[in-house]
């Protein structure tokens, strides 16, 4: 999205500026490494155009151009930044999946380790755990042989300061995210767990150069140059190996084609006739790991304050009040459920599917609010939200009348059951409501 804060973005250009000041004739400290050219396209649930015209794009223009281009050469890598893009095109060339699944377990098709890209301080922590349930559980157990250790936050300008323990925690080491200041990063959280990251900087706004130079092989080549003189010190000082990192992605963005020009690249320094690095595709993963064999990132803890929030907060008050319920009332449909079944001794009828089901509206949304035909798409969200409320109502409703069926209760009068799903006394008001139609004495007292 082209959403730019303007002081991130003078931040950023201050640090080339610098850079390109103090480094402009060296580059000499990749001389030996290697240039990881990531190729991906930044998606959005629905931001370029409705959500039912995204999938068609993400089908269309990216992930059956990228299984073409793997099968037509074996070298070619692309990354797919969350799951969900995964299950729809699944949903839409359900034959497909043996080609995916070997794909994925060569390493050529990286889909990163999330759901999908939320404002993380949007959702609270399950909801945010269930990203990793929906994204890097749910890939293992589709393809145990691939690659789930990045996960991608291309253009979300928010993070929250336990997610590195959330990631950490799920097995997850990298994230590919955007907004901050460039630079590899051990971002930790208040345990002491940590996951490394790498951010070029302004989102797309770090490949400009590259991307205008089009079909321009030598423009293009003057671009990576630069780039490789912005970043020689800040790799020299911190001691990184010499593998530079270059995110190829913008949004709506199609699978790169450099084969004839690394070919014609790294031929050159093979014969000695250029001192630039060799050049190839790379993953989030597999290039963020190069990075940091040697030397050290530069460590951070803490929260990135949501930049966007005057747009996509505020604006959203029901759906986010719709959503802050279903997370939380999913919680307590679980226990319950759990209780339940326990009290049988049977777990044959815990409704997993329908929680799960559940569980992917409740966290459906991601950070694509509004947009062209923004209406459709936060209804859509809205809706989402709603429905797994609603459902998660039903679970609850049905597992309380199962657990106070089990009690044994033998006064007069009508029993209320009330039953606190979090693991902590507390003292707040409850509400009940109570059918007195036909009823003649109408005159209660309640006794606890």
């Amino acid at each position: 999205m082209k959403r730019s804060p303007l002081v991130l973005l003078l931040i950023q250009i201050l640090f080339f500026q610098l850079s390109a000041q103090e480094n402009k004739e060296d580059h000499s400290y990749f001389t030996n490494g290697r240039i990881h050219i990531v190729s991906s396209s930044h998606q959005d649930i629905a931001w370029m155009d409705t959500p039912a015209k995204c999938i068609e794009f993400r089908d269309v223009n990216m992930i059956t151009p990228a299984l073409k281009r793997m099968a037509e050469n074996p070298d070619f890598k692309f990354c797919v930044e969350n799951a969900m893009n995964l299950y729809e095109y699944l949903e839409r060339h359900p034959g497909r999946f043996d080609e995916i699944k070997k794909f994925t377990e060569s390493g050529q098709l990286e889909w990163g380790a999330n759901y999908n890209q939320p404002y993380e301080g949007m959702y609270d922590g399950e909801a945010l755990i269930r990203q990793t349930y929906l994204g890097k559980k749910r890939l293992q157990k589709m393809i145990p042989g691939g690659n789930y250790t990045c996960a991608w936050d291309e253009d979300v300008p928010a993070r929250v300061t336990q997610r590195p323990q959330m990631f950490a925690k799920a097995g997850v080491k990298y994230l590919q995210f955007s907004r901050f200041e460039p630079g590899l990063y051990n971002w930790y959280s208040p345990d002491g767990s940590y996951i490394s990251c790498f951010t070029p900087g302004q989102y797309h706004m770090s490949g400009v150069n590259v991307h205008n130079a089009g079909s321009d092989e030598k423009a293009r080549t003057e671009a990576f140059i630069d780039k490789l003189f912005d970043w020689n010190a800040y790799y020299k000082e911190r001691g990184l190996s010499p593998d530079f990192i270059y995110i190829s992605s913008h949004d709506f963005a199609t699978p790169l084609d450099y084969d004839t020009y690394f070919a014609a690249w790294n031929a050159k320094v093979d014969k000695g006739e250029s001192d630039l690095p060799k050049i190839n595709y790379s993953t989030g993963a597999t290039s963020i790991e190069a990075a940091i064999r040697s030397g050290k990132p530069d460590s951070i803890m803490g929260e990135r304050p949501n930049v966007w929030l005057y747009i996509h907060g505020p604006g959203h008050q029901r759906a986010l009040k719709a959503s802050r319920y279903a997370s939380r009332r999913l919680v307590a449909a679980e226990k319950l459920a759990t209780f339940a079944a326990m009290l049988r001794n049977d777990f044959s009828e815990y409704p997993q599917d329908v929680l799960t089901l559940a569980w992917e509206d409740g966290i459906f949304a991601d950070h694509g609010w509004g947009g062209r035909f923004g209406h459709i798409t936060d209804k859509l969200f809205r809706t989402k939200f709603e429905n797994a409320g609603r459902i998660a109502d039903e679970v609850v409703e049905a597992s309380m009348a199962n657990l106070a069926q089990h009690i044994d209760y033998k006064e007069e009068g009508i029993p209320v059951v009330v039953f606190n799903p979090l693991s902590w006394e507390r003292l707040e008001p409850v509400e009940f409501s109570l059918n007195t139609e036909g009823m003649y004495n109408t005159n209660f007292k309640l006794v606890d």
